[in-house]
């Protein structure tokens, strides 16, 4: 009887742990937001050497992943504008505009999804009507390889959302071409920093919604 006790015990804890851990957001670097940092200036290219990079916004995406302790949705957001300058191979500037009137959740349906949207869309969260678009200005970036050959570059750069500017620092894989520049990343950011601050108090349990936010981001730009 004991050893029936324990093993309902430990199955009650481990569906915890599956529960908590499937409802957190994904595991990936953190970029908390610190104070803004000057942005390089962006000049037309000037020798052989340098080019200028637009987004391809028909294969450009940032992927969301949002929960609280029972479930979690996912979604997208899409790139309106951007572009990147290029000196001997290598990005020195660049930045890119997202849409907030294009969010989209991808795991619901219907009245669900339409509603979700909604609710991303208003003052609870992006505040849409009033800030319509969201933006990224690159502050740094420099070739750090990590260890797992995953990342190729350290990226910083001045997110601004509902008009904070928040200074983030995450790691992303990046080639450029003659012709192309291919970048891919993802993190964690805290919508808190950005003034969303609906329902992020842990005291509310299982109505918490998670401040932590996975975004990931997918990034083709052409010469």
């Amino acid at each position: 009887v004991a050893f029936a006790s324990q093993s309902q015990q430990f199955s009650f804890l481990l569906a915890i742990f599956v529960l908590t851990a499937c409802t957190q957001a994904p595991d990936a670097p953190k970029a908390k937001g610190s104070d803004p940092q000057p942005v390089a200036s962006t000049t037309t290219p000037a020798t052989a050497t340098q080019a200028t990079y637009k987004v391809d916004l028909a294969k450009s995406v940032v992927n969301w992943v949002g929960t609280k302790p029972t479930s979690r949705h996912n979604g997208t957001i899409n790139i309106s504008d951007g572009s990147f300058n290029v000196d001997k191979g290598e990005i020195k500037t660049g930045s890119f505009t997202l849409d907030i009137n294009s969010i989209a959740v991808t795991d619901l349906t219907g009245d669900k999804k339409a509603d979700l949207e909604s609710h991303l869309k208003d003052a609870d969260f992006f505040d849409a009507g009033k800030f319509p678009a969201a933006k990224f200005e690159i502050t740094g970036i420099t070739a750090q390889p990590s260890a797992d050959k995953k990342y190729t570059h350290n990226v910083s750069g001045n997110m601004t959302i509902k008009d904070i500017t928040k200074n983030i620092s995450f790691p992303a894989n990046i080639k450029v071409s003659d012709t192309e520049i291919s970048a891919q990343s993802e993190f964690n950011i805290l919508r808190t920093d950005f003034g969303m601050t609906y329902k992020s108090d842990k005291s509310l349990g299982d109505k918490l919604i998670n401040p932590e936010v996975n975004l990931a981001l997918n990034i083709t730009a052409r010469k």
